[in-house]
């Protein structure tokens, strides 16, 4: 599922990836942390955001330096165009069969990404760069079962674009405790 914020015009990318755009476009009522930790519960599914945007489900190519931006006007999610200075939400529900440590992650992004796994921080790299895969290599903490997995990519201008995979066999589905996406 995805939502976007927008960010100070001229202001994306590696300059807000510290910014709570969620609890600025919902007037604190949700947060980066809220989403992060519980995932999209009925709760956080009902926080309204401006411009009647939504979380939307949609699926990001795994190629293209622009796939996020794509992928928006796909589902229809922001205004249309070349969209720079928002920042994109990306939550997923990872299940494992197991409990493991210090599983090996990666990411690429265009422009700055931080990524969370179960209400933790595991990764981030304030940056305005170009991308067209994986860039950047860390380590998460899966649990057995359901694991919430959310990556935030800011764009300040150009290509818009996300690459995440984690190397573990796991399965992906919506489905949140306290939800039936």
């Amino acid at each position: 599922m995805w939502i976007i914020t927008e960010s100070p015009v001229g202001g994306g990318g590696a300059a807000v990836t510290d910014d709570d755009g969620i609890k600025d476009a919902t007037k604190g009522k949700l947060t980066e942390e809220d989403v992060a930790e519980q995932g999209l519960t009925k709760k956080i599914l009902k926080v309204k955001f401006p411009d009647k945007l939504k979380w939307t489900e949609g699926e990001i190519a795994a190629v293209g330096g622009n796939n996020i931006n794509d992928m928006l006007i796909k589902i229809k999610l922001g205004p249309g165009g070349d969209v720079n200075d928002y920042c994109s939400y990306a939550v997923i529900n990872a299940v494992s069969k197991v409990k493991k440590a210090g599983v090996e992650a990666r990411v690429g992004s265009d422009d700055s990404v931080k990524v969370w796994m179960n209400g933790e921080e595991v990764h981030k790299n304030a940056v305005n760069r170009g991308a067209g895969d994986f860039q950047d290599t860390f380590e998460v903490d899966l649990k057995k079962g359901d694991n919430v997995f959310m990556v935030k990519v800011c764009e300040r201008g150009g290509g818009w674009s996300m690459f995440a995979g984690i190397d573990a066999p796991l399965e992906y589905n919506l489905k949140f405790k306290g939800t039936s996406c």
